[in-house]
């Protein structure tokens, strides 16, 4: 049998083997997870633990260190992953790098902090941490589809709103009662809010559904928070200096850690009791300084329009830069007029003897008669 080749069948025969001469070879794959918890130990996270590999230049990768391991989980980015790779001399038309982040989180562990040699009794009380207490890091076991990491679960949803670290403590003794139990299921259920200083959990243990066992664990959530602590003891009445305080991170109970104040939101406010060094001070310590106090005279601005009245009124309680107070009428107004008789309404102060009426409020019944006068 005999073929005879046209021109335009011997074309197309090139056109093909040209095409399959430049087509190029399938390029392994590197393909980021987007999870994972490092080993026990581990110090570096490499790339055979981030991502799976697929082909002979793609497992020759496996041991390129990305970044150094952590005790607490972060993100990893491709592009994280890309810099590592070419500082390794990988060859990118060999492999196929994708995915978009992995979450890498270190190996689960609890661990307790030892007592903090005293160096003076007050110091220790302030800057040691609790002695046999133990430590757990929520983010470490919330995986794990054990008690423990049912309860932080619990935690990490109700706390993590406030975008601050977050960690348990807890007496060792406590600690053991989370051991799962063989064949056993356990309910894990705060008897009081998750906010608490002290949140009390019960552990209900079933096999089968029955109740095999019951137990109570004392749970104290801590956020870390930045915060002003005092440097010397401050009294009562006295005004903040920038200098009376310093910045620390400290541990604090969710309340706590909610009314914390910073250097910068104490400084010049006041102290409403005395205040030992060493305290972290929250905003229900100090006060703003009192500019108006009861019975002065206070000067009353409201803008109407293009129009601006002055009304003189006596307040009828302190008050700070900010404070809404309640203030009476003389009835008089910067325009000469009386009203038929003083009446009460609310104002804004804004400085030593003068307060501001900021337009529509639900005082305006009241403001009425006060600004009879002034119209």
């Amino acid at each position: 049998m005999h073929f005879t080749l046209t021109p335009h069948s011997l074309m197309a025969t090139l056109s093909i083997a040209l095409s399959a001469l430049s087509a190029p070879l399938a390029a392994d794959t590197i393909v980021l997870k987007s999870a994972i918890r490092l080993p026990q130990g581990a110090t570096v996270v490499k790339l055979a633990d981030i991502a799976t590999l697929d082909g002979v230049d793609a497992r020759a990768l496996s041991e390129v260190k990305v970044a150094d391991a952590s005790t607490s989980p972060f993100e990893l980015r491709l592009d994280a992953v890309r810099d590592a790779l070419s500082a390794a001399h990988a060859n990118f038309a060999k492999i196929d790098l994708s995915g978009r982040v992995c979450i890498v989180r270190p190996s689960a562990t609890v661990v307790a902090i030892a007592q903090a040699p005293k160096v003076a009794a007050e110091k220790a009380r302030i800057t040691a941490p609790e002695s046999n207490k133990a430590i757990i890091d929520p983010l470490t076991v919330i995986d794990d589809s054990t008690p423990l990491g049912v309860c932080a679960q619990l935690f990490v949803a109700r706390l993590s709103v406030r975008g601050l670290p977050l960690r348990l403590e807890c007496s060792p003794e406590d600690l053991a009662k989370f051991a799962p139990r063989e064949g056993q299921s356990a309910d894990v259920l705060p008897r009081n809010s998750l906010e608490d200083e002290v949140v009390d959990v019960e552990l209900i243990f079933r096999r089968d559904g029955r109740v095999i066992a019951r137990d109570h664990v004392r749970i104290e959530p801590k956020l870390q928070t930045a915060c002003g602590v005092v440097v010397m003891p401050l009294e009562r009445g006295a005004r903040i200096a920038p200098s009376d305080l310093r910045t620390e991170l400290r541990w604090l109970s969710p309340k706590a850690s909610e009314h914390t104040l910073t250097l910068h939101d104490a400084a010049g406010r006041i102290a409403r009791n005395s205040v030992t060094a060493g305290t972290a001070l929250l905003s229900t310590q100090v006060k703003d300084e009192v500019v108006v106090h009861k019975n002065d005279k206070v000067i009353v601005r409201r803008e109407v329009g293009l129009i601006a009245i002055e009304l003189d009124a006596i307040a009828a309680e302190e008050g700070a830069v900010g404070d809404r107070i309640t203030l009476r009428s003389t009835g008089k107004s910067t325009r000469g007029a009386r009203n038929a008789k003083p009446a009460e309404f609310i104002a804004e102060i804004t400085g030593p003897g003068t307060a501001i009426l900021r337009g529509p409020s639900t005082e305006s019944a009241r403001t009425a008669v006060a600004l009879q006068g002034a119209q």
